[in-house]
Formats: C-alpha cells, sequence, structure tokens
C-alpha cells in the first residue's frame, strides 16, 4: 500500500461537534496497571483551554471549553490509587495555567 502521492484518498473525516463534561468520565480502571512500574501515574483534572496561543495545539484537541472534574472525583481517584498501595501521584492540568487550587 503506497501512502504517499496523489493516491491518497480521504474517504470519510470524523468530528464530534460537542466534547464530552469531565463529570461524565468514566472512572478510571486503576487496578488494571502494573503500579510497580510507575514513577508516577498522573490525574487528569482538566480538558481544554479558552485562549488561542498559536505554538499549542490544545484546543484542537481538547476543545476551547476548559472542562473540569469535580473535587468528588478527583478524591476519589486519588483514594483508589492509595488502596492500591500507590503513593506517587501526579495532578494533571493541560494546559497548566488552569486554576489547581479549584481542587483542594
Amino acid at each position: 500500500m503506497n501512502l504517499s502521492g496523489s493516491d491518497v484518498q480521504i474517504l470519510q473525516m470524523y468530528s464530534q461537534g460537542v466534547r464530552p463534561l469531565r463529570v461524565l468520565s468514566p472512572f478510571p480502571r486503576f487496578d488494571l496497571l502494573k503500579l510497580n512500574q510507575y514513577l508516577q501515574v498522573g490525574i487528569q483534572l482538566s480538558r481544554g483551554c479558552p485562549f488561542s496561543c498559536e505554538f499549542c495545539d490544545i484546543i484542537e484537541l481538547y476543545g476551547r471549553v476548559p472542562r473540569t472534574k469535580t473535587n468528588e472525583q478527583v478524591l476519589a481517584e486519588l483514594d483508589a490509587l492509595y488502596a492500591l498501595g500507590y503513593r506517587g501521584q501526579q495532578l494533571n492540568s493541560k494546559p497548566r495555567h488552569h486554576n489547581l487550587y479549584r481542587c483542594t
């Protein structure tokens, strides 16, 4: 199969109009991880960004509207990791300028 040149056609473009709310995200299956093989396990707090920085692709990947998890969701994920014996949690918010104090 030749994927270079003019003989490549896009047959269908897939897109999603509205991105799902973070509060509807399913609970992560941390129990499936081999935690002893990870230095850190990240918990994603939010997705999306209201800004249009020319160097950043966040709005293309995650949308322009910031969507965050609830405090209860974040605490439940931290508790689940702690119950599994993991002690190296990392909170992830992309982009980095989101208000991380919302989850404290």
